[in-house]
């Protein structure tokens, strides 16, 4: 369904309400930063073919993807 999160998600991010945060999580580690990826990836996929069908924007992906930290992660120039 739409806007519920999977159980299974155990990152910190995943708790809560996105339109109730006022601020995106904070990514401490390299490791931390490809264990939200990971999940975000298998929660995206999971809805992606349904949503693709019938032609909706992904907005909630957006969100989650917003307030997970990834934006605010730096790549060292030498890395892309």
């Amino acid at each position: 369904m739409p806007g519920s999160e999977p159980d299974h998600w155990s990152t910190p991010f995943m708790s809560f309400n996105p339109q109730a945060r006022d601020h995106a999580a904070l990514i401490t580690s390299d490791a931390q930063a490809v264990h939200i990826a990971r999940e975000l990836a298998n929660h995206f996929k999971t809805e992606s073919a349904v949503r693709d069908r019938e032609r909706r924007l992904p907005h909630a992906e957006l969100e989650l993807f917003s307030q997970s930290g990834l934006w605010g992660i730096s790549v060292p120039k030498a890395f892309g």
